[in-house]
């Protein structure tokens, strides 16, 4: 769950450490637990938020106090007033606790494992309770969803924070609960990399995501799925040279001069005259210090065969398109 992205912009001053302070006896210690017992796994953003979506509670026995539940934990970046999800992951289970010093401490957890393990784990921890194993089975992933909202708007409520709305990778933003109307001028991200471009991203139409070192690209959301402007970073090549390779395979290859962003910058745009008329398939080469940019864009659903366009892709691309620019590298 979440997405290994790179940073959109400069790392935020550090916000609070999460802490439960909610009413929830029981809660505190779970959730201390969950950020021990899983933070370690996913590289540490700007905010951790756990997130235990408890299904069911006995607390007959205080030296052994359990909760059936599906453990959440998530890592954001704070880009303007927006929790990005970067990285994350559930896990369902039963935590075992027991009553010390007037509160409660994590005694163990039982966790459903992976693979071959998964069904076996399930039916064995949530069936130890009438009727669990159904509950369990019907929970969705818009209850989850739920769930980490109500975790995320509590962080900031508590906190106090300028935040008011999360986003997860391909996906609109969401506003948070109680949190105030984000600014219009925080739906954008001026966005500047180190491959030596920068441009205007709107979080409601894309979505940023890194491929390595040398390539990231911007993904349509929501109904604008399947769109995308990918751009690299091919050091040392000559952009003829890298123009013509891109071109190979093309049925009808085509290889014009043309202008891109808000300075108009010279650039090789490499097509196949074959698409039929609407598909917007093509590649922008523009020379740099010591290599070439290359900077693809498609207004097509990549997992459907025929090229079916995207209704409005054409226009969020040309948008986004516009606001290119070199930095660092420029010419």
């Amino acid at each position: 769950m979440g997405q290994e992205n790179r940073p959109l912009v400069p790392k935020a001053d550090r916000l609070p450490d999460y802490i439960y302070q909610g009413d929830d006896p029981y809660l505190p210690a779970v959730c201390d637990y969950i950020l021990q017992e899983y933070g370690s796994f996913y590289s540490q953003e700007d905010a951790v938020i756990p997130c235990p979506l408890i299904l069911e509670t006995d607390d007959s026995n205080p030296q052994d106090v359990r909760l059936w539940g599906i453990f959440v934990l998530d890592n954001y970046r704070l880009v303007n007033t927006t929790l990005i999800g970067e990285s994350g992951g559930a896990t369902p289970g039963l935590v075992h606790l027991k009553a010390v010093d007037g509160g409660w401490q994590v005694t163990s957890m039982e966790s459903v494992g992976d693979g071959e393990d998964f069904q076996k784990d399930v039916e064995r921890i949530f069936g130890m309770r009438k009727g669990l194993l159904d509950r369990y089975q019907g929970i969705t992933s818009d209850d989850i969803d739920q769930a980490r909202l109500r975790s995320a708007s509590d962080y900031v409520n508590w906190y106090g924070l300028n935040i008011t709305q999360m986003q997860d990778f391909g996906w609109k933003p969401v506003a948070l609960i109680n949190a105030p109307e984000t600014a219009e001028a925080d739906q954008i991200v001026h966005y500047s990399g180190a491959l030596g471009y920068a441009l205007d991203d709107d979080l409601r139409l894309f979505s940023y995501i890194s491929f390595g070192d040398n390539e990231e690209g911007f993904a349509g959301v929501d109904a604008l799925e399947g769109i995308s402007l990918d751009i690299q970073r091919r050091e040392g090549e000559n952009a003829d040279a890298v123009a013509q390779s891109l071109s190979e395979g093309l049925d009808r290859p085509v290889i014009e001069n043309a202008t891109i962003g808000e300075d108009s910058l010279a650039a090789l745009c490499v097509r196949d005259a074959a698409l039929r008329e609407g598909v917007v398939k093509c590649a922008y080469v523009v020379a740099v210090n010591d290599g070439c940019l290359v900077v693809t864009v498609s207004n097509t659903y990549y997992a459907v065969e025929g090229d079916p366009v995207v209704e409005g892709g054409a226009a969020a691309l040309e948008t986004l398109l516009d606001s290119f620019r070199l930095v660092d590298n420029e010419q």
